[in-house]
């Protein structure tokens, strides 16, 4: 299985102000690889011959069903960062991160076999790679999304995401789907449109752009320079970062990366006392505002974990 992308984090700071913000970039961390290609070194152990091929059977299919919208390209020395297939001698489940971390150290590691014992397939390096395209499982395996909530059908039961990890290896006794499971023909119409989806017609930002801080006037506890603050409407932005620039809408901190699915925005927990479940004294939400609670939500799921998908989005197959 590979890792969920986004952690949950306690977001109790004031959203005016840089006070007590965590040292993290919860949405920068893990995004879409650049121009649909994902940079790949396959280092399996050549004295592991029946694996490493696999791995390469794995890439020409994933190349071949989808290169058009995401490839997979072999990193040279100009890379800056790639992700590598590597193995171990003993069994183990195969193990992959969320989307592209832009690190050298990023991997997809592999074993023979699973250690209920089933053979390791292309299918199952093929799930593996879904991960590092940037999909992930849902909170329940019928319905099956990525990180910014780009779903492969919640009524396909044979894509790569559901089937290849329901069955860790342990394909139905069907001689059509074991021949395809083991070539790597196996991709359902849901994973190739959620992948086109995702890499060829991502969602645009529907918030503003606000500026790093300026470091000769703010400070950790306060943004003297007026980048980050008042939304334009009226509400106190809802960024948790270190003073670097982020979108409003999905508070990315690159400026070039594509916008969450959400289609509202991220209230910061409040803050003053007098706050109360329905009224706001510090701005951090709106009257407009569904929400009741004093937690940080998103102005358009009501959901309180800022990691969250949103379950109004029309960003959908």
């Amino acid at each position: 299985m590979g890792n969920i992308c986004g952690d949950n984090h306690d977001l109790g700071w004031d959203s005016r102000s840089n006070k007590n913000r965590p040292n993290f970039n919860m949405h920068g961390m893990a995004r879409r690889w650049d121009g649909g290609k994902i940079y790949y070194l396959n280092l399996v152990n050549r004295a592991n011959e029946e694996l490493y091929f696999k791995v390469e059977a794995a890439i020409q299919k994933w190349n071949q069903w989808n290169g058009e919208n995401c490839q997979w390209v072999i990193a040279s020395m100009d890379t800056p960062y790639c992700v590598n297939f590597v193995d171990a001698a003993v069994p183990f489940d195969p193990k992959s991160s969320c989307g592209c971390w832009k690190k050298q150290d990023q991997t997809i590691q592999l074993s023979k076999t699973y250690q209920n014992g089933q053979p390791i397939r292309v299918a199952c390096i093929l799930h593996e790679m879904m991960h590092t395209a940037g999909f992930r499982h849902g909170d329940n395996y019928q319905g099956i999304t990525n990180y910014n909530s780009v779903p492969l059908g919640a009524n396909d039961p044979y894509s790569l995401m559901n089937l290849g990890h329901v069955v860790q290896g342990n394909y139905p006794n069907n001689p059509e789907v074991l021949s395809r499971a083991d070539s790597g023909d196996i991709f359902s119409k849901g994973d190739l449109q959620a992948i086109k989806l995702l890499y060829k017609y991502p969602k645009q930002h529907h918030g503003i752009w606000h500026r790093p801080c300026n470091p000769n006037k703010c400070t950790k506890d306060f943004c003297h320079c007026n980048s980050c603050g008042l939304m334009p409407n009226g509400v106190n932005c809802g960024y948790t970062g270190t003073m670097q620039g982020h979108w409003t809408c999905c508070l990315n901190e690159e400026q070039d990366m594509h916008c969450g699915n959400h289609t509202g925005f991220w209230h910061a927990p409040c803050t003053e006392y007098e706050c109360t479940d329905i009224y706001c004294i510090c701005r951090n939400c709106s009257t407009s505002c569904f929400y009741r609670g004093k937690k940080g939500h998103w102005s358009c799921c009501l959901k309180t974990e800022e990691w969250a998908e949103c379950t109004q989005s029309p960003y959908k197959i």
